[in-house]
């Protein structure tokens, strides 16, 4: 029986190397198969060892029961049950893999090998996009050709340009904390040409939001982890020479910016009104909300307002809008306040348990976790609707088994 029991459990973690391989590459067509693949050999693992809720966190529990339970009654809320139930579905086998590594990769080694391929898969796709568009970055740098001029923004091998920007902010924040936590001088080197290259793929994403929120984490980890004043002001001191440099250097950056601030550019001018449209639907259904999956139909058909229609005629955007450019407003439309609050007590729960484990035990993998919620979940929803890209939250509730189970060995290590 152990043998058995060995030998599927292997299984089960060959095949989420696989499957992180997948869902970072964007290759969706393997990556439910090998879903299915760990669903089925995780229940022959239950059949031959007992496993119990209870091992869970009774926070985790009640935010992931939350989640779950709450997207299940809103969908008979919903004018369309159907779609509304293929997005909860959606939601439901994001949570698979986090309770599969909770369970079944259990050894400390393997925790890591699995968060190395995940940071090893976004590097390799860092590589690939900045190796596939070496031209147009020599334009932007030599010739001072933006690229959004030419309708073109650094993107993944799959993934579109914002969902690309966010998998590089989760790149960079762990690779920094891994830098300002390792005392090997070798191995900083080699994190540091790293950092490098994922700092200039989140140059030419040309992502505001992603250049604001990374230079915020920096800062806070940088103070998190260094004690003396003198270094910080020196590292701080580094930092804002070579932004400034690279600013003052760059009058496509500059103008970027410029719009930012004025709101002159197409798309700050539209997420404005995406939002100022949708705060008039969440008044019309705010307790359950228009409908989990309903807010293009809703939105796009009833909602847009002239002003709005004529910014999109203007800017020649064609496209139905997917959603309003922010998380809250978004779960506000489709699940009403319901959703907003299941929102803030599921991510304020990710964030103040992780948090805790860094002040008490100073967990890195807590460190990370929290960081890696602050940065996509909660602070680029601000301007995106981060955790609907789902290459990103099957990523992230990975993440979250990873720290889970690799926090136990910190605690343990601590206490020793």
């Amino acid at each position: 029986m152990n043998n058995k029991l060995t030998y599927i459990e292997d299984s089960i973690f060959y095949i989420m190397i696989g499957y992180i391989f997948t869902i970072i590459f964007e290759i969706k067509e393997i990556t439910d198969t090998l879903l299915i693949c760990m669903i089925v050999l995780s229940g022959l693992s239950i059949y031959y060892k007992k496993i119990s809720l209870n091992d869970i966190p009774i926070w985790i529990r009640w935010v992931i029961g939350s989640i779950v339970v709450s997207s299940i009654i809103l969908i008979f809320f919903s004018p369309e049950k159907g779609e509304s139930f293929k997005e909860v579905k959606i939601i439901i086998k994001q949570l698979i893999p986090f309770l599969v590594i909770f369970y079944f990769i259990k050894d400390e080694r393997r925790i890591k090998i699995l968060f190395l391929t995940f940071l090893i898969t976004i590097f390799l796709e860092i590589g690939y996009a900045l190796f596939n568009n070496l031209d147009k970055m020599y334009n932007a740098l030599y010739n001072n050709i933006p690229f959004r001029l030419e309708g073109y923004r650094l993107d993944g091998y799959r993934a579109n340009f914002m969902e690309f920007s966010m998998k590089v902010q989760l790149f960079l924040v762990c690779i920094y904390i891994m830098f300002l936590s390792l005392k090997n001088n070798k191995w900083k080197y080699v994190l540091s040409g790293t950092l490098s290259l994922g700092l200039i793929a989140l140059f030419f994403n040309n992502t505001r939001m992603a250049w604001l929120i990374i230079g915020f984490m920096f800062i806070v980890l940088t103070c998190c982890k260094i004690q003396n004043m003198k270094k910080l002001i020196i590292l701080f001191g580094l930092i804002m020479v070579l932004f400034s440099g690279l600013i003052y250097s760059q009058q496509w950056v500059q103008e970027r910016i410029e719009n930012t601030i004025h709101m002159r550019d197409g798309s700050s001018q539209l997420h404005y009104m995406f939002v100022q449209d949708s705060l008039v639907m969440i008044k019309e259904k705010p307790i359950v909300g228009w409908g989990i999956g309903q807010f293009v139909k809703e939105y796009n058909e009833s909602f847009r307002s002239e002003k709005t229609n004529y910014l999109i005629k203007k800017y020649n955007d064609p496209t139905p809008v997917p959603h309003p450019h922010n998380n809250i407003i978004m779960i506000g439309v489709e699940r009403g306040f319901i959703g907003i609050f299941i929102y803030i007590f599921s991510f304020g729960c990710f964030l103040w348990y992780s948090i805790k484990d860094w002040i008490k035990y100073k967990s890195i993998s807590g460190l990370m976790f929290f960081s890696v919620t602050l940065c996509v979940v909660v602070l680029h929803g601000f301007s995106e609707y981060s955790i609907g890209f789902r290459g990103i939250m099957q990523f992230y509730y990975c993440l979250l088994g990873l720290y889970l189970v690799y926090r136990k060995y910190e605690i343990e290590d601590r206490n020793i």
